[in-house]
């Protein structure tokens, strides 16, 4: 069985957005929990990729280690993806769970969605399906 074809896990994402966080460096980590939750993963076993400034390569790097990858899509995609748009709370952009053309899950507490898709990134088996493998110790 591959992370993509078990069911979307319902992480809670840990770190919520407030401004005073956000002024000493500290993101909201729903991107975090949206990928946990798209991989059926526990939040820790995710880096929470909002604090990195090259984040996107980062997932991409992360995600490869898996034997999957991720292209950006319009709309919600038919596939299992992360769509990121603006919420409710006018606290910027969120992540949330797409799958079969919707959105499967919100792992903000208050599970209120997207107010609109700005874009979705769906989740793919790398081209060859195989993990990468550490160039020093093989594993």
């Amino acid at each position: 069985m591959t992370l993509l074809s078990q069911p979307p896990a319902e992480v809670t994402q840990s770190i919520l957005y407030s401004a005073e966080l956000e002024a000493r460096g500290v993101l909201g980590n729903c991107l975090q929990a949206s990928i946990a939750s798209a991989l059926g993963l526990d939040l820790d076993a995710v880096p929470h990729f909002a604090a990195f400034t090259w984040w996107t390569p980062a997932v991409r790097l992360w995600l490869r280690g898996r034997g999957l990858d991720w292209r950006q899509a319009e709309g919600i995609p038919q596939g299992r993806s992360i769509v990121v748009g603006p919420t409710t709370r006018e606290t910027g952009d969120h992540a949330v769970v797409g799958d079969g053309g919707e959105i499967a899950w919100d792992p903000h507490p208050s599970r209120s969605g997207l107010v609109k898709v700005d874009r979705a990134y769906v989740l793919e088996p790398w081209p060859t399906g195989e993990p990468s493998r550490c160039v020093c110790c093989g594993s």
